[in-house]
């Protein structure tokens, strides 16, 4: 029988839930710090995660900044430098992304980062579900957690708990969030494919090469980009109401439906062959989150999740593990919530209003068949639209601030 490792022990400075980019980035910046962390991940890693897998401009820098770009991109990961936008009507517009992009799959990127939250000291646990948590009296937090068919609960004792566990989880109705309770209608599908090698289909992959493509369908979006190895990602957001119309709710089934649509995105579907299972996600929720909830602190797409049109939803994850580092080496036990919602709304607010009006807008089909040509009449608009959903990530000469490797206890280098 599995057991939890002996070795972990009974008390962490930080309990970090979830280990996905914002849990591992926040859990490498605060154990290089010299605090005492624990990140707990249900899953056994490598694992796929439904997500565009389009890292930005900013990720980069941030990645720099956190002190492990130069692994990331020893894999080789797509560049992209354009965006291809079509419409339902056949209208299409190529714009400049600004600062290049890169496609790397979640499995890869989410392992890497996660063995170097470990190389930085952080104690990361994989197959370990938290299944609650209570307040003790004198302040601090006992977080429960499990593997499936194991007894007994171990009890962890926290200073401080982050959730990071991705969009809506069973922790989320435990936690009492009121987000929980709001319904969502849009639902998200993935899955990698291979293009075919066919004399008449092989230059499509080239066509993949430096692009982006953002296509509109009836009910929904949908993107394909390449990441590393030649391999193609095709990710969807969906509205529940289509479902209807389909006689099963399968692969072959949703691509049909989204090429009915759109004769450039049904060409693109075509030349492609599936090579890993469709992955779902429903109640995809673009609404406003709590950023805390008793006593714990949330970063990522558990704090808010950004349009996944705007491509930038991974750097907005690094960015605020990033921030909330800052804030928690600062405060130690105390719960920096107040600051943290300062920071939140200073960082993203602007980024997160503009990506729900552009998704507003994209599935909306009248809506799109006036912009795209409005945007290809005026690419400045286009451009400006993209700056508007991207961070800036501060170079290395300019950062207020720098957590350095230190011994346990040592403060932070300014």
């Amino acid at each position: 029988m599995n057991k939890l490792p002996a070795s972990i022990p009974l008390s962490a400075e930080v309990v970090i839930i979830g280990a996905g980019i914002a849990g591992c980035a926040l859990a490498a910046r605060l154990a290089r710090a010299g605090m005492d962390v624990i990140l707990f991940e249900r899953d056994k890693f490598p694992r796929d995660k439904l997500c565009g897998e389009f890292l930005s401009g900013e990720f980069q820098g941030l990645l720099e900044e956190l002190g492990c770009l130069d692994e990331i991109l020893a894999h080789n990961p797509a560049p992209m430098e354009r965006l291809r936008l079509t419409t339902m009507g056949g209208t299409h517009v190529e714009l400049p992304l600004g600062a290049p992009g890169l496609g790397l799959s979640r499995s890869l990127l989410d392992t890497q980062l996660a063995d170097y939250a470990q190389r930085c000291g952080a104690r990361v646990i994989f197959e370990a579900q938290v299944t609650g948590m209570y307040q003790e009296p004198w302040g601090r937090t006992i977080v429960q957690v499990c593997r499936e068919g194991v007894e007994p609960t171990l009890e962890v004792q926290a200073g401080l708990v982050v959730g990071a566990y991705g969009r809506r989880t069973s922790l989320d109705r435990i936690l009492g969030r009121p987000s929980f309770d709001k319904r969502s209608p849009w639902l998200a599908f993935k899955r990698h494919h291979v293009a075919h090698f066919s004399p008449e289909r092989s230059h499509l992959l080239e066509e993949l090469r430096g692009v982006v493509e953002l296509h509109s369908f009836k009910g929904g979006y949908c993107g394909v980009s390449l990441v590393e190895s030649d391999v193609v990602n095709v990710c969807l957001l969906l509205h529940k109401d289509c479902l209807a119309s389909l006689p099963t709710v399968s692969w072959d089934s949703i691509k049909h439906y989204i090429g009915t649509s759109n004769t450039e995105l049904r060409r693109r579907l075509g030349s492609l062959e599936a090579s890993r299972p469709m992955l779902s996600v429903a109640q995809i929720s673009l609404a406003q989150k709590e950023r805390h909830q008793s006593n714990v602190l949330f970063v990522g797409d558990a704090a808010t999740m950004i349009a996944p049109l705007a491509g930038d939803g991974q750097a907005m994850a690094l960015h605020s593990a990033l921030m909330l580092a800052e804030l928690i080496v600062g405060a130690r036990f105390a719960v920096p919530s107040a600051a943290w919602d300062r920071q939140w709304e200073r960082r993203f607010r602007t980024r997160l209003a503009v990506a729900r009006g552009l998704h507003e807008t994209l599935v909306r089909g009248w809506a799109t068949a006036l912009a795209v040509p409005t945007v290809k009449r005026f690419p400045w608009l286009g451009r400006m639209l993209i700056r508007l959903t991207r961070g800036k990530a501060k170079p290395r000469s300019t950062r207020a601030k720098v957590l350095e490797v230190a011994s346990p206890g040592a403060a932070i280098t300014t």
